[in-house]
């Protein structure tokens, strides 16, 4: 952050003026000029922090589109993979179907010719 402008000698002066000693109002003064100086936000510095802070927005905002197209891509594509697996199961059911009336008739025809056979 800047400094901000502080003038001492007028506030030494000041502070004498309403009953301060010369060392309270040194004390004093040099207390205030060092926390203006740590801690007072000037209007460059705000302006600054609201030029990264708008960045950051704009970019997180970007972020958030890219998010969403890829989970509307998985999602097609997730879609898509259960529509193929759904069709598999359906060719494996009708294999399966198929096998099974084919183990069922090479039943009936064992039973059949065993019967006439005993």
């Amino acid at each position: 952050m800047t400094t901000v402008t502080f003038d001492t000698r007028k506030a030494v002066r000041n502070l004498q003026a309403a009953g301060f000693s010369n060392a309270q109002a040194d004390a004093m003064v040099d207390t205030l000029a060092e926390a203006f100086t740590d801690t007072v936000a000037t209007r460059s510095d705000i302006v600054a922090v609201r030029s990264d802070i708008d960045k950051l927005q704009t970019s997180t905002k970007s972020d958030i589109v890219a998010v969403r197209s890829d989970v509307d891509k998985l999602q097609a594509s997730t879609k898509s993979d259960i529509a193929e697996v759904k069709a598999e199961i359906g060719r494996l059911e009708g294999r399966v179907f198929r096998a099974l009336w084919i183990q069922g008739a090479g039943i009936v025809g064992l039973v059949v010719i065993l019967t006439k056979l005993l």
